[in-house]
């Protein structure tokens, strides 16, 4: 018998408040005897191991394990209601059902449930929209140096990556990213090449969202070719979406086109509701960034996507789609409708995405903008800037930053335009030389 077996039995005969005398004449041994057996250092047969589970109400292998015989099949069908909770929809229902296998499995010796009722707590934290929370809750996962294999470490770094860029933490989600795709290319064998390519593509997105668009390339380019020679169609449905919205940004608009219609296209055939509904937003979006805007195709897109949204989708997916919505209402001229669905879209973010709260207060900006309403149009885009900027979002700060001088110019304020148009020039990567004016009065050269 090892010492542990002797410690379950003192621990739950103390737990049932029955003294050791009386607990050592119902299975016919010695109070002393009892003692050792509980200290570990007297040996207990099989019949005698049997007599002392009968008293204490356990099964033999609580005894010898820690663990109730029907506790594995238990907590494996909680856990499965807790997931199908979560593809559900019903995101509080399954952060409560992952909490109460957490609580229930952490007493007793099984880590595997524990590991995966985490993961599946943070993923419901996302859900709800509570990214900081979910955040500890990653990092908790990453900082065990081993997990359950139904706990994917790299997916894990994934979900961590994104939930720090929606948080506005730029740095840390790439610092994530990196780090990650570092330790997966060191496997082998290699991980699944479907994980491979999510990560690839969600690094790429961040330091989309951070500015830089040449390492964003680069990383889309190696996904997408990664994904065509051996991915699944999920695989090539996130790199194709992810590369949709870096030639958006590169004013790629035919590239942006070719890759959202295929993403759309593969994820169609998984039959996925949430990513279509949410490559529905993506490829409406693009209709709204091409040179000449078209709201009138992007609403009807955009509309069919919420309806899909109210059953799939997370708060953040909502924010998210609100936004494209407002901006489509914006471009086609119903102001009144912008506005309103602004304002919801910046409740849905209001306990987590900050990046994209930041897109939500600029296109309410242009709302009161248009509507005449300056002090408020002001305020509302000097608060998107310094949030895109906090966020180190350095591309969108920069437009938001050149918006919001330009809309001072029009109010002829030019100290506060010249202060916003410095703002989005630094944010660019332009230097100023403050000793150019005087050289070149001096008619030397002047270099940047």
């Amino acid at each position: 018998m090892s010492n542990d077996t002797g410690e379950r039995v003192r621990a739950l005969r103390t737990a049932r408040a029955v003294a050791q005398a009386d607990l050592a004449a119902s299975v016919g041994v010695s109070k002393s005897y009892l003692s050792h057996i509980e200290a570990g250092r007297r040996p207990v047969s099989n019949d005698l191991l049997a007599r002392l589970a009968d008293a204490l109400a356990v099964d033999v292998a609580q005894l010898e394990t820690g663990t109730p015989a029907d506790a594995n099949e238990d907590l494996q069908l909680k856990l499965a209601f807790a997931e199908m909770s979560l593809r559900n929809g019903e995101w509080d229902l399954a952060r409560q059902e992952f909490q109460a296998v957490m609580d229930r499995a952490g007493t007793l010796p099984l880590e595997r449930f524990v590991d995966e009722a985490t993961w599946g707590l943070a993923r419901a934290e996302e859900a709800t929209g509570s990214l900081e929370q979910a955040i500890l809750t990653y990092e908790s996962l990453l900082e065990k140096p081993s997990l359950s294999p139904g706990v994917p470490r790299t997916t894990v770094s994934v979900r961590l990556a994104m939930a720090y860029s929606e948080c506005g933490d730029l740095a840390r989600a790439v610092d994530v990213g990196e780090q990650a795709l570092a330790h997966l290319e060191r496997l082998e064998p290699p991980e699944d090449v479907a994980v491979h390519v999510e990560l690839i593509s969600t690094l790429a997105g961040c330091y989309l969202e951070r500015g830089d668009l040449t390492r964003a390339q680069i990383l889309i380019d190696r996904a997408l070719a990664l994904a065509t020679e051996a991915g699944s169609a999920r695989a090539r449905g996130a790199a194709a979406w992810n590369a949709a919205v870096i030639a958006q940004a590169r004013h790629d608009a035919v590239g942006a086109r070719l890759h959202a219609d295929r993403a759309l296209a593969l994820f169609a055939e998984l039959d996925n509701a949430r990513f279509v509904a949410m490559l529905r937003v993506v490829s409406a979006g693009l209709l709204l960034r091409q040179a000449q805007p078209d709201p009138e195709a992007a609403l009807p897109a955009l509309r069919l996507a919420l309806v899909e949204l109210q059953d799939v989708g997370t708060r953040l997916d909502l924010g998210y789609a609100r936004t494209e919505q407002a901006r489509a209402l914006l471009a086609a001229g119903d102001l009144a409708g912008a506005g309103d669905t602004g304002r919801r879209a910046l409740l849905d973010l209001a306990t987590g995405d900050r990046l994209q709260t930041g897109h939500a207060l600029l296109v309410v900006g242009r709302v009161a903008m248009a509507k005449g309403d300056t002090e408020d149009a002001l305020a509302l885009l000097r608060q998107a800037a310094n949030a895109l900027e906090e966020s180190e979002a350095s591309r969108q700060a920069g437009a938001a930053w050149r918006e919001l001088g330009e809309a001072y110019v029009e109010l002829g304020r030019s100290t506060e335009a010249i202060e916003a148009l410095r703002r989005a020039s630094d944010l660019a990567g332009a230097t100023y030389n403050p000793l150019r004016p005087a050289l070149a009065a001096a008619g030397e050269t002047v270099t940047a």
